[in-house]
């Protein structure tokens, strides 16, 4: 008796599933395209662009994992539309722009920025390899993944996994590798592509450590075959859907992009190139480096490393000095030194191909670094207002040229100093470091990166101080020692069409579907590496 009990029991669980899992909403991905371009960091930027169908609602949501925890940055979008986002561990909590009923189509636009996903391959060469989102109980009806190598990669060096790819090529000057496919649920894609060493940093030496991902792979399947014959079973017993017609998607303006660095603000108001080198050369000498050597043409050393220096001394006195931290002063002169902060992409990439062994500019190293500028601002202004944004940084610009009158002398030394990356961007920005520093009488001692700068030791008056800056700089941007030619229209503004990026996060009641990206990020192999 007790036996059948328990058959009873276990039919009517099959038949109503609500009383033992989540009663959540079914919906189908009708599309997922998704865009990895792999940056000169070794980091991965990545755009994933999801037709979500609705057909049993309602639908708030869904979770969407990401390949680590500590990403850089992620954002989603509809339209128009900034999305609330919720990070949790290895998964966005994402919310829809509206509630979806039966027959309703959301179209996501999702950003995610993942640091350090290259690692070692076969000798001489690098890799990466991603599992785009896979879904535990929906079919993906249309996958396609396009890889795209970092600047200067040729399709001749590119390996991709798996062999071969159903396209690939050459497109705006970088090598990528292309994919379509069809996944069942819970099914995966894994896919890869590898290089020639010396196109990107902050390589890895190994994969992370699987751990017990084959374990929970096998318990996972388990479950989902449970949860499938209860949801066939549960599907079998409801009424009919209704279909719905997907809408055309219109793009708005997402407004204005207020995270560009200043070199990518640069970029975005079209600045000469060699202007841009020479704010490039400076954010590199306040960071440790590179010291300049001589201008008229420029002339620069690759500074080592802390860990590399055995031992330090201060640019300006010569005093040995004990380099435990980032910033010291010396003991004997009292002078400010920094050593070294944390590099962006394209200091990284103009450190490997902008300097020649002979402490020159190389202009083909030089074409890289602007190209690949000019792409990443780029998809950072996809879907803003350029002419908003544009006014936007000019005004800023100005914001801190009025900040540095507000402030004692003393102190528009020290800001002059912050800023400068920013202000020397301005077109009039030699009239108004002159005016701004021609009455301050309290003289300035250069510290080390300013000396890096080719800043003559000594002291200044302000007056002093504007003249002598302005020299290293017009030098630079009259003669570096390359070719204007060989850089002309590089640096042009152009129509952009769609996406973005930021975050808004906010606690509201959701019923979520789930998708899965797993952390693999090792080195693509098999066939064709």
């Amino acid at each position: 008796m007790k036996k059948r009990y328990s058959i009873i029991l276990v039919i009517i669980l099959f038949l109503f599933p609500g009383n033992f899992t989540a009663d959540g909403p079914e919906f189908v991905i009708e599309e997922e395209n998704v865009e990895i371009t792999v940056l000169e960091d070794s980091s991965l930027d990545i755009w994933y662009f999801l037709t979500i169908k609705t057909t049993f609602g309602p639908q708030r949501g869904i979770y969407f994992g990401i390949p680590k925890e500590d990403i850089l940055d992620y954002s989603v979008t509809s339209g128009s539309t900034m999305l609330d986002v919720e990070k949790q561990g290895t998964k966005l909590k994402i919310y829809f722009p509206a509630i979806a009923d039966s027959g309703d189509v959301t179209r996501l636009k999702i950003h995610l920025l993942v640091p350090e996903m290259v690692y070692k391959d076969e000798e001489g060469r690098v890799g990466v390899e991603f599992y785009p989102a896979w879904w535990d109980y929906q079919q993906v009806n249309a996958l396609r993944v396009k890889f795209i190598a970092p600047e200067g990669v040729t399709k001749e060096d590119l390996g991709c996994y798996p062999a071969p790819a159903d396209n690939f090529g050459e497109e705006d000057g970088r090598a990528f590798a292309y994919w379509e496919r069809v996944l069942n649920s819970g099914e995966k894609f894994r896919c890869g592509i590898s290089f020639p060493e010396g196109y990107v940093t902050n390589v890895a030496e190994e994969k992370p450590s699987a751990g017990n991902l084959p374990l929970f792979i096998g318990l996972a399947i388990i479950i989902i075959v449970v949860l499938a014959i209860a949801f066939g079973i549960y599907k079998a017993v409801k009424a009919a859907k209704k279909m719905y017609t997907d809408p055309i998607m219109s793009m708005e303006s997402l407004g204005v992009r207020k995270d560009l660095d200043n070199i990518e603000a640069a970029v975005l108001l079209g600045a000469h190139p060699f202007k841009i080198i020479n704010i490039l050369l400076f954010g590199l000498v306040k960071k440790g480096k590179i010291k300049i050597l001589k201008w008229d043409p420029v002339k620069i050393e690759i500074l080592p490393s802390r860990k590399e220096e055995k031992s330090y001394h201060c640019p300006n006195c010569g005093a040995p000095m004990r380099g435990e931290s980032e910033k010291e002063f010396c003991e004997y002169c009292g002078c400010e030194v920094v050593y070294e902060g944390k590099t962006f992409y394209y200091e990284n990439q103009f450190l490997l191909k902008g300097i020649k062994k002979d402490g020159t500019l190389d202009v083909n190293g030089i074409k890289l670094v602007l190209k690949s500028l000019n792409r990443t601002v780029d998809r950072k202004i996809k879907g803003y207002c350029r002419r908003d944004t544009e006014k936007y940084y000019k005004e800023r610009i100005e914001k801190y040229w009025g900040e540095l009158k507000k402030i004692s002398p003393e102190e528009r030394y020290r800001l002059f100093g912050e800023k400068a990356g920013w202000l020397m961007i301005d077109e009039k920005f030699d009239d108004k470091a002159g005016s701004t520093f021609r009455d301050v009488d309290v003289m300035f001692r250069p510290t080390s990166w300013w000396l890096w700068y080719n800043l003559p030791k000594g002291q200044y008056s302000g007056k002093e101080f504007a003249k002598e800056f302005g020299k290293g700089k017009s030098s630079i941007e009259k003669n570096p020692g390359i070719s204007a030619k060989k850089l002309a229209g590089i640096i042009a503004p152009r129509a952009i069409a769609h996406s973005g990026k930021s975050c808004v996060c906010a606690c509201v009641h959701c019923a979520c579907a789930c998708a899965c990206v797993s952390c693999a990020c090792a080195c693509a192999g098999g066939g064709g590496f």
